[in-house]
């Protein structure tokens, strides 16, 4: 199989801690080591990094707050699925 798009869409990424935060970003670590182009779509509650932007992490208040869906119902959203579509990419939902 070649190299994929691979879109993340979970609640949980840094600076949020804990294993949750954590298993995303070894996964898209190794999913990047393998050549596969990793985007991730999170919540901007816990914060954001400075290396955001470089990591291919954007941070939408559709993800988390203020009565907003969790990952799982906004993967099948119209917003979310466009963003997909854009990136030519395989959703991954956590």
């Amino acid at each position: 199989m070649g190299a994929r798009r691979v879109l993340v869409l979970t609640y949980h990424w840094p600076p949020f801690g804990g294993a949750g935060g954590n298993r995303w970003v070894s996964l898209s670590r190794h999913l990047r080591e393998l050549g596969h182009e990793v985007s991730v779509v999170t919540t901007p509650v816990f914060g954001a990094l400075s290396t955001d932007h470089r990591d291919g992490v954007l941070r939408t208040r559709a993800l988390g707050g203020g009565g907003s869906l969790p990952p799982q119902k906004a993967a099948k959203g119209a917003h979310i699925r466009k963003v997909a579509r854009a990136q030519d990419a395989v959703p991954m939902v956590g």
